[in-house]
């Protein structure tokens, strides 16, 4: 699965300029679903609009844009991205589309790079452009690029391929100090737009699978050197947040054990041909036949590369995978947008297996159509429930606006969902918010359909079609 490094593997990424191109617009056709909803995916987007509003851009900047512990590691010190989302803040009002065409351009932008990452390392031009492509529609980058607060999984991801890139750059291409200080300048980028990204040195690995006798070079550990830098001095300054994230009652949406390894697992393998499910977190209400057959269809992609590359191809395929999960293995949370740079590695084994060199329709490019196609459907249900769900939100915002501006506006104020409405959509929208258009500081909650609520509490319903009205 990995060639070795050649002059010619290198110019081919210049001489084929145009497919960056083809795979920008891949990426926009192919998803133009995401680009055109109408609305957002959840109150993080929200809240960092509402903020940006009420106090401005530079006070934003000033709270989120900067180093700090936290109390512990489930508290985001993501300083990058944050600055990222407070500019896209700026137009989440009154150009939704602007939020969304930035998100798929962003992904798009990491399928050129793993389009050049592949050609590096002597994939063929239909190959590397295939695995681009399949990255591209892959279920499991949908919603971290539907989800704009999600932003932060493309930039790590982008940020870490980059490096990748730089590391080759220096060690196998022996390029000089430009490109050392490029994978630091990149490494350091990454760390601060997720801390996932303390797992991207070890795709420095992958050189050694090209050629092992780089392990002997002083320019290989000099790379790995630069780009640990950054992570151990992110993480030796946020050591007193990661101790207290184990075992502290205060954090169990993010308390680490190893006891939630075996359902990560589970739930991360079965996921991609999850045709029922567009969150990961909803695995639970999924039957057990679907559980086990969407598992069984990850196990055949694993048995269709150890036929034709053995042992060494499903390890590499398997330790791959799971590298980008292992931090968030340990937390109990099932987020589908966790699952971004292990699409990476799905779409190279399935074009792969597509593309692997061998005459005929055999087994193995079989597993891949097949698993191809699963995912394809998948993609497909995933925009639809963002674009569904952005649709919802849009108009239980506007209505919301109308039917609060047409009542006597008091400071509290309440939704219920009447039976048949999506209740969920109201905690989406108003989870940690305390304003409604221009009206702020509110008390906003959501309670059950038909609670009775104090005479100073103002009572919004939701109907069916998500309109909010007051009664």
């Amino acid at each position: 699965m990995i060639g070795s490094f050649t002059k010619s593997n290198i110019a081919s990424c210049f001489r084929n300029k145009q497919d960056y191109f083809y795979i920008v617009v891949f990426a926009i056709v192919s998803l133009l679903l995401l680009i055109a909803n109408p609305g957002y995916f959840s109150h993080d987007e929200l809240q960092k609009l509402d903020h940006v509003k009420e106090f401005g851009l530079k006070n934003y900047i000033d709270t989120y844009v900067a180093l700090q512990q936290g109390s512990s590691f489930g508290v985001p010190v993501r300083p990058f991205s944050f600055l990222v989302q407070g500019i896209l803040a700026l137009f989440m009002g009154e150009y939704v589309v602007v939020v969304h065409l930035i998100a798929v351009l962003t992904h798009a932008a990491v399928g050129c790079l793993l389009y050049a990452a592949c050609s590096r390392f002597g994939m063929n031009r239909a190959l590397s452009l295939t695995i681009a492509c399949v990255f591209i529609v892959n279920p499991l980058s949908t919603l971290a690029t539907g989800w704009s607060a999600a932003l932060m999984d493309r930039w790590y991801v982008a940020f870490g391929v980059a490096a990748f890139i730089c590391a080759d750059k220096y060690v196998r291409e022996s390029k000089g100090a430009w490109s050392l200080f490029s994978l630091f300048v990149c490494s350091s980028l990454s760390m601060l737009s997720k801390e996932t990204a303390v797992i991207l040195p070890a795709l420095i690995g992958l050189m050694l699978l090209a050629d092992i006798s780089l392990i002997r070079t002083k320019r290989f550990w000099t790379a790995v050197v630069v780009w640990c830098l950054p992570i151990a001095l992110f993480m030796l300054y946020r050591l007193p947040a990661l101790l207290a994230s184990f075992g502290n009652p205060d954090v169990s949406a993010y308390k680490a054990s190893l006891t939630n390894i075996p359902e990560g697992l589970l739930v991360y393998s079965a996921y991609p041909f999850l045709t029922s499910t567009a969150e990961a977190g909803n695995w639970v209400f999924v039957n057990t036949v679907q559980m086990v057959l969407a598992v069984v269809m990850h196990c055949l992609i694993c048995f269709a590369l150890l036929w034709i590359r053995g042992v060494k191809g499903i390890l590499i395929y398997v330790c791959g995978y799971f590298l980008f999960l292992a931090p968030v293995l340990l937390i109990p949370i099932k987020a589908s947008h966790y699952l971004y740079g292990s699409s990476i590695v799905l779409s190279i084994a399935i074009g792969y297996l597509i593309f692997q060199g061998s005459k005929g329709f055999n087994v193995p490019r079989l597993v891949g159509l097949v698993a191809l196609l699963l995912m394809l459907i998948h993609t497909a249900i995933n925009q639809n429930f963002v674009y569904t769900l952005g649709h919802c939100m849009n108009v239980a915002m506007i209505s919301t606006e109308s039917a609060y501006a047409s009542s006597n506006k008091p400071k509290k104020v309440s939704f219920q969902a009447e039976p048949g409405a999506t209740e969920h959509v109201l905690y989406r929208l108003y989870t940690g918010r305390n304003r409604i258009a221009n009206s702020y500081p509110l008390e906003l909650s959501v309670s059950k359909f038909g609670e009775v609520l104090p005479d100073d509490v103002l009572v919004l319903k939701m109907n069916s079609s998500c309109i909010v009205h007051y009664n």
